[in-house]
């Protein structure tokens, strides 16, 4: 395995574990994640729902972009 290739796994798995985790919690509407500092503004500007909606739509835009690495529609890894 070369280098090129563990910087894509690492860099697919930097964002498959937040997609996860943005998509877990928007699912479950987890109170010990919208009620901490960082992102207890989302609950109070969208409301609960709209906060859930946005973790989703974060949690899926992630994992998109970890299934664009991994696929390489644009072939960089073919050069490396």
């Amino acid at each position: 395995m070369t280098k090129a290739e563990l910087v894509y796994i690492a860099l697919g798995l930097m964002f498959v574990f937040p997609g996860l985790m943005a998509l877990w919690v928007g699912v479950r509407g987890s109170r010990w994640f919208f009620d901490s500092r960082s992102y207890n503004f989302l609950a109070k500007r969208l409301g609960w729902i709209g906060a859930r909606i946005t973790m989703v739509i974060v949690g899926l835009v992630l994992l998109a972009a970890a299934v664009l690495v991994i696929v390489d529609p644009m072939g960089i890894m073919k050069g490396a």
